[in-house]
């Protein structure tokens, strides 16, 4: 595999750039092709706060040619770190023998400062930051929030939340609580409409209800339909005629995917790296935890749920 150029490809593929930018990946690490690539990926990003499409892309660079990666972009940065790794100490073995036959502690003076410098070249990810020198992003970020209504992720379906949040961002791991009976699966269902309308890709977790209980509460919101009438049989030849154009185009999209898959944190994870989703939505988060529980053989509930918590939070943040 050609790790430069797949890096590039699970950037585009991505469509989040700063989860590239986070794994410490250097220009140094690329061949000169892949360099030009992602210097052009980096000044679309600093000019528009995106990645470019992979069409908009082959048209700036026609001589890029897109291979689908099934490696996320950490996996294919860190083999990129590991191989320029690899490289700088076979040179730096060379060097320091070579001053060794002559002046030993010049020799390990020379290990030292090169050891040193690869260190900070190959460190896990780039998470220093000296204070006022990200002056150009806090600017186009204000400029960006400005044009967007102060939203830096995607709106919500609500204007409650969108005055008060900054949008549904990329790694947001988000609670929503409410009692037994108090709707929250029609609010998650109106919360996946909503996204997959946005072009998003939605992968519905399902443990409460089945993936049919689930698609019935869908397809209604996604029409404009009544759920009592319609799970009466109370639908009219309109409402037939937009129920079947509503689900003829989420298939054709396939965009919003609903899962029974069980298996706990080991089961979601699996799930989410085949779908390869957007936004995550779990119904009844206290199924991955009851999971949890049986497996361990545990019997504390409130630690596991903390882990479940904890486990969960960790993945958003690496799916960024």
């Amino acid at each position: 595999m050609n790790y430069d150029l797949a890096f590039i490809s699970a950037v585009i593929q991505s469509g989040n750039i700063s989860n590239a930018i986070q794994t410490g990946v250097k220009p140094k690490f690329l061949g000169p092709e892949a360099q030009a690539y992602w210097d052009g990926l980096t000044d679309h990003y600093e000019q528009f706060q995106e990645v470019p499409s992979l069409d908009y892309f082959q048209e700036i660079f026609p001589s890029y040619t897109h291979h689908q990666v099934s490696d996320g972009v950490e996996a294919i940065a860190h083999e990129l770190k590991t191989r320029y790794l690899h490289a700088e100490l076979d040179d730096i073995v060379e060097k320091v023998a070579e001053i060794n036959r002559a002046d030993p502690w010049e020799a390990r003076q020379m290990l030292g400062n090169l050891a040193d410098r690869v260190t900070i070249d190959v460190q896990k990810e780039n998470t220093d930051l000296v204070a006022g020198s990200d002056k150009a992003n806090v600017m186009k970020r204000l400029k960006f929030l400005k044009e967007n209504n102060g939203l830096l992720g995607y709106a919500w379906p609500w204007d409650f939340l969108n005055r008060n949040s900054k949008g549904i961002c990329p790694g947001n791991f988000i609670y929503m609580y409410g009692r037994e009976k108090s709707k929250k699966t029609f609010l998650l269902c109106f919360l996946a409409n909503h996204l997959e309308s946005l072009g998003l890709k939605v992968l519905f977790f399902t443990r409460e209800m089945t993936v049919e209980e689930i698609a019935w509460r869908l397809y209604p919101m996604r029409c404009g339909l009544p759920y009592q009438e319609l799970t009466a049989g109370q639908i009219t030849s309109d409402g037939m005629i937009k129920l079947e154009d509503a689900m003829d185009d989420l298939a054709n999209r396939k965009n919003l995917i609903v899962s029974e898959i069980d298996g706990g944190m080991a089961g979601v994870r699996a799930k989410i790296e085949e779908v390869k989703p957007q936004i995550v939505i779990h119904d009844y988060m206290m199924a991955i935890a009851e999971d949890e529980l049986e497996m361990s053989g545990k019997s504390r509930e409130h630690e596991v749920i903390g882990k479940v918590a904890g486990g969960l939070k960790r993945l958003a943040m690496k799916l960024k």
